[in-house]
Parts: structure tokens; sequence; C-alpha cells
């Protein structure tokens, strides 16, 4: 099952505070992009946090994050 444009938008939305955040439909899924770096993906409606992104995305905003997902 593909995630739903709603959801993908939705993250986007809640990264954007982090500078250039776009999100673009591959292969059924979504890939979230950092200043056209890819920083994560989407899939199923879940959000996957690339393991080396750490440094593009500030820590303040994936602490954010992260309490958004639990």
């Amino acid at each position: 099952m593909g995630s739903s444009k709603e959801f993908a938008d939705y993250v986007c939305d809640q990264l954007t505070a982090a500078g250039n955040i776009s999100c673009k439909k591959m292969f059924g899924e979504y890939g979230v992009y950092l200043d056209e770096k890819i920083v994560g993906l989407i899939c199923d409606n879940q959000f996957f946090l690339k393991k080396k992104s750490y440094k593009y995305v500030t820590l303040h905003y994936l602490a954010l994050f992260i309490a958004f997902i639990i």
C-alpha cells in the first residue's frame, strides 16, 4: 500500500523550518529532500530519516519531529 499525498504534504510541512524541504514521488512512495539532497523516505505513511541526514537537519527540528512520531 502506497503512502498518501496528504501524509507526505504533512511531513514536508512539519520539516519546512529545517530548510528547503520537498517531497517527490518515487516508486509509488515519496522521497524527502532537503536542499535537493535526499534525507528520508515516506513508505506506507511512515517517515524514515536517512542515518547520515542528521548533519543536514538541525538537531532541534529533528527532536521535534521524533517527538511527533512517538
